[in-house]
């Protein structure tokens, strides 16, 4: 939070010391007290609460008086994302504990009044957050990534549109098994848009069972998802315990962020 209040100073301690964050009262969905459940508590409801208080600020500020005020606001940004958390053997003899924070980072950002969202613009807990090359997953992993790309029209139409997002897939290829829950953090309800900019697209995430990707590999083709046999399976946004069998695949599509802006007076180039 201090980075993106007071991006001009050097991060250290003493920025800390004029801001007070007020949690609110014991035993609330921010503050909670045992023995409420708080798995995925701030990659779920710490987002979330951020979300909410970026909503709150750009209504007010699209009410100030000061015209600079008025024109700092955005869309909502995703501030969300489909990941999992497996384990299981690996190709070097170990344990693996596949948990990629990718499409957390691959998540739209909302759109801007000065231009368009950010495509992959992460989360706003996320500052100074990158993804990672496949080849350090795929290097200590017991998995092969086939694809990772950017999803058309995944931002809210505007006049200044929202980011883009990202879709990435990979196969389980040197394990029999690989174990542990999934999640996907906005699944139901996509970020909106402002002042007459639309919604953009939720995340979602399933496995692909069974596909053909030893043959396709052999052929020398290149497995994306029109040449799989696979089944596609649906599965709830919530799962204690998602199980990828070798050659089974995980799909993990982020959300993009939402437009601002009528999005018929966009420019038409």
């Amino acid at each position: 939070m201090t980075i993106m209040l007071y991006g001009d100073l050097p991060v250290n301690g003493g920025l800390w010391r004029p801001i007070t964050v007020d949690i609110g009262e014991p035993g609330t969905i921010v503050n909670a007290v045992p023995p409420a459940p708080v798995s995925n508590a701030h990659s779920e409801v710490g987002m979330r609460a951020c979300k909410l208080s970026k909503d709150v600020l750009c209504q007010a500020f699209s009410l100030s008086e000061d015209p600079v005020l008025r024109s700092r606001i955005a869309g909502q940004h995703q501030d969300g994302f489909p990941g999992n958390a497996l384990f299981g053997n690996n190709q070097h003899g170990g344990v693996s504990v596949v948990f990629y924070p990718d499409n957390a980072i691959g998540s739209g950002g909302g759109a801007q009044t000065i231009n368009d969202g950010q495509d992959a613009y992460g989360l706003t807990c996320t500052t100074g957050g990158g993804i990672p090359d496949i080849e350090n997953h795929e290097g200590a992993d017991p998995v092969l990534f086939l694809w990772r790309r950017l999803i058309p029209n995944s931002g809210g139409p505007g006049q200044k549109r929202g980011g883009q997002s990202m879709d990435q897939a990979y196969a389980v290829r040197y394990s029999d098994l690989m174990a542990g829950p999934g999640f996907n953090a906005c699944a139901k309800v996509p970020p909106h848009g402002v002042g007459g900019g639309y919604p953009a697209s939720a995340g979602d995430f399933y496995p692909v069972r069974e596909t053909n990707i030893d043959e396709l590999l052999s052929k020398r083709e290149l497995p994306v998802m029109e040449r799989f046999e696979g089944k596609m399976e649906e599965v709830r946004s919530k799962l204690t315990h998602l199980k990828l069998g070798h050659d089974d695949v995980f799909v993990a599509l982020s959300g993009g962020g939402g437009g601002i802006g009528n999005p018929l007076l966009r420019e038409p180039e």
